[in-house]
């Protein structure tokens, strides 16, 4: 018997925001970490540009990671 309303293949939008959301949130934490482990001032422009750029590059992994998994390949300006 399966279950006729599953949709393995099918992602939210608001699912991968909310994963790949918690994966930046980590990602700045361990950053934070290791600017203090290393005696520098978290806040700098240096961290911030690490930061920033780690960021985008999330953003655009989710975006491919939505693509890949939803069925048609696309994802519209609402669903953005």
């Amino acid at each position: 018997m399966e279950n006729e309303n599953s949709q393995e293949g099918s992602v939210t939008s608001r699912s991968i925001g909310v994963r790949f959301g918690v994966y930046n949130g980590l990602v700045g934490i361990v950053l934070f970490a290791i600017a203090v482990v290393l005696n520098q001032n978290p806040f700098s422009s240096v961290w911030n540009w690490v930061g920033a750029i780690i960021g985008i590059g999330l953003v655009v992994f989710a975006h491919i990671e939505y693509k890949k998994n939803n069925s048609d390949g696309f994802m519209n300006y609402g669903e953005g």
